[in-house]
């Protein structure tokens, strides 16, 4: 069991009355831009055979943070590839992955990437600031949604498996990192890293690499 794991749940911040951006492979969902946002494919080995597909966010124009568990254990290249400009101009990039990037315990499913170089013009997420705090689904807010904050769920919206290590992200700060998404069926729950809870690690890796 994950006792230290600590998730958000998309629920939460519905009931805050927040529009959540949420994009890439939702199912329902359409094209937009989102400059920040990065599409991840590890490979089982150096023939190019794909492993493992996820999202993932810039957090500087070198550092992408992530999923843990997009990695596989003995996969030793990965591609990135992201969008830039009014032109929405592809960007792909295939490199060696640089060890040790990933959080010390193994039940916490967060990961850091570093690109050898700068990824140049793409837009940055912000990181919460060291003071914030997480709130648990009930604990401060009612459990009834307003018909405004319904109007964003629809039968035919949901996340789906490629979304994993995509950012939960509000007004350009990144607050989780998709980790669970269930089994196509709405009434699953979807869980989401807490990055306040691993600001410090984060900012500690970026600052020694």
């Amino acid at each position: 069991e994950k006792a230290t794991m600590r998730a958000l749940i998309l629920l939460f911040f519905v009931l805050t009355g927040e529009l959540v951006e949420i994009e890439k492979r939702l199912i329902g969902g359409y094209d937009c831009q989102r400059p920040y946002h990065v599409d991840i494919f590890f490979f089982f080995d150096a023939t190019g055979v794909t492993g493992f597909n996820c999202g993932g966010s810039f957090i500087s124009d070198q550092w992408i943070l992530t999923a843990r568990h997009c990695k596989e254990q003995n996969s030793p290249r990965v591609t990135l590839r992201w969008v830039v400009g009014p032109k929405m101009e592809k960007i792909e990039h295939t490199f060696d992955v640089t060890p040790g990037l990933l959080y010390e315990n193994q039940n916490h499913d967060i990961m850091l990437i570093k690109l050898p170089n700068s990824a140049g013009n793409i837009q940055i997420l912000g990181l919460p600031d060291e003071h914030c705090v997480t709130v648990r689904t009930g604990v401060l807010y009612s459990n009834q949604l307003s018909h405004s904050d319904c109007s964003y769920m629809t039968l035919n919206v949901f996340l789906a498996q490629g979304d994993s290590g995509g950012g939960l992200v509000y007004n350009y700060m990144i607050y989780g990192v998709l980790s669970t998404v269930g089994h196509y069926k709405c009434e699953d729950p979807v869980l989401f890293m807490d990055v306040c809870s691993y600001r410090t690690w984060i900012v500690s890796i970026i600052n020694q690499n």
